[in-house]
């Protein structure tokens, strides 16, 4: 069964997530990791894998794009959009609603950036990607990239597909250690070619798609980052 197709227990995400090793030097995100060149790590659950978060954010959002566009979801298109009362235009790229809503599990990446698109006061043709990425979130926060991480893992938790055990105790939460069931990591070994595939297509027969999908994620990631740590 294809890796984008919703009916999958992982979503393109989520597979890419799960072998973030594989993907440390992705063509793309140098442009990324060049604005943050001591860049923090994150831990892949307990495999002992870290990548850089600034790295791992902005490809799961792609590759979450890519696969709600393979769906039917959205259309992804760069065109320009007029700025500053129309006095300049820059080359973004939108993603306007399709005529398919797929049924993407709860709370992976896939489902709210669908859900995201649709509400928009431009889902008829002006949603731009970072506005997208920007509203996928409700509120500012300190590490933007690493909540997209958390998001991911959390979605798994929530599944069933990632075991997550209480920690420590804090002052205001729980810590959880969380556990990547070997069912969970050979179905994502097995899908990951389909995931490369996925992207592949976009950075081979549409470069521009490709960079400007990048840049605008982080774009909105960026955005969210209320600069408090």
């Amino acid at each position: 069964m294809p890796v984008n197709d919703p009916s999958n227990a992982l979503t393109p995400s989520e597979v890419i997530f799960l072998n973030a090793d594989r993907f440390k030097s992705e063509p793309g995100l140098t442009q990324v990791r060049a604005t943050r060149p001591r860049a923090a790590t994150y831990s892949i659950l307990d495999t002992k894998v870290t990548v850089s978060r600034f790295a791992l954010a902005p490809l799961v959002l792609a590759a979450a794009l890519l696969a709600v566009e393979a769906a039917g979801n959205v259309h992804l298109e760069v065109r320009p959009r007029k700025l500053y009362l129309g006095l300049h235009t820059r080359r973004c790229l939108y993603a306007d609603p399709g005529p398919e809503a797929g049924p993407w599990p709860e709370d992976t990446l896939e489902s709210a950036i669908q859900a995201t698109a649709r509400r928009l006061p431009g889902a008829k043709g002006a949603n731009v990607v970072e506005d997208i990425v920007y509203g996928i979130f409700h509120r500012g926060s300190p590490d933007p990239f690493g909540r997209v991480c958390d998001l991911v893992r959390d979605g798994l938790a929530g599944r069933g597909l990632v075991e997550a055990n209480a920690g420590d105790r804090l002052v205001e939460r729980t810590v959880y250690r969380y556990h990547l069931l070997q069912d969970t990591a050979d179905a994502a070994a097995d899908r990951l070619g389909e995931a490369r595939a996925l992207l592949a297509g976009c950075q081979d027969k549409r470069p521009e798609v490709w960079s400007s999908l990048i840049r605008e994620v982080s774009r909105g990631l960026f955005r969210r980052s209320t600069g408090e740590r």
